[in-house]
Formats: C-alpha cells, structure tokens, sequence
C-alpha cells in the first residue's frame, strides 16, 4: 500500500531536507518549522507526522549522545543503512562514509574479529574537515 504524503508531512520533510546533515529533536523541528513563517505546524502534529516518516525510511531516528532524547534526520540517499555514519564531536554534524570505504572496513573488521557490524546503528565519532581548520 503507497503512504499518503500529507500537507504537514512534506513541510517537515521539507525543513529536514534544507539541514540533511543536522539532527532535531521534535521540538526543534517544530520551532524551525513554525520560525520560517510559512507554515504553523503545533507539537502534536509534528510528533505524529515525524512517526510516519520514520516508518516510511524518510528520516532516521538516533538517541542523542549521553540522554534518552530522540533526535531525527533525513535520509537523503536510498542506501543510507548499507554505510557508516561519522559525527563530528564539535558542530555534531552527520556526514555519510563513502559506501567503497565503508566496505573495506566491515570486511576488514569481520576478517580481523569474525564480529558483524550492523551499520544501520553505527556512528563514528571525530572531529569534521571544518572544525579540525579551528584547532
């Protein structure tokens, strides 16, 4: 069955596909959303329609680091879950690893330790090319 794409749900998909590489909690999506004056959208209906997108795979739900906070991001290419993820430490910017890096290391890492790594829930943690020019 082909998911209806409502009026709310393409206005948030719409903020989250302006900031790919930021993750939001409900709130802050909420307020960016209602901030550009185009649309007001309540709390209720971004909670609801954030849901929806999550479970069609047009945005990713993470835990946010050190808290039980729900914090969501758009999924801007189809094989998002078949690469790993790196997250800068200083901006928490997403950036995707190359899908041929990502490769490598997965079949080095089972080579090495015969452990499976389910990249779908694994992020990297480091400092990005812009805040590494600040240090």
């Amino acid at each position: 069955m082909r998911e209806y794409m409502t009026e709310q749900r393409k206005v948030l998909l719409a903020f989250l596909k302006e900031n790919t590489d930021i993750q939001f909690t409900v709130e802050e999506i909420c307020e960016g959303v209602n901030q550009s004056g185009t649309h007001d959208i309540s709390l209720s209906a971004v909670y609801r329609n954030i849901a929806k997108l999550a479970e069609g795979g047009h945005v990713r739900r993470f835990m946010r680091d050190g808290s039980r906070t729900a914090v969501y991001q758009y999924v801007h290419c189809h094989d998002c879950e078949k690469h790993l993820h790196m997250k800068c430490v200083k901006c928490s910017k997403i950036l995707h690893m190359d899908d041929e890096a990502t490769s490598e290391m997965l079949v080095a890492a089972l080579k090495k330790s015969n452990f499976k790594i389910d990249e779908r829930k694994t992020m990297l943690y480091g400092v990005c090319e812009s805040c590494s020019e600040d240090i």
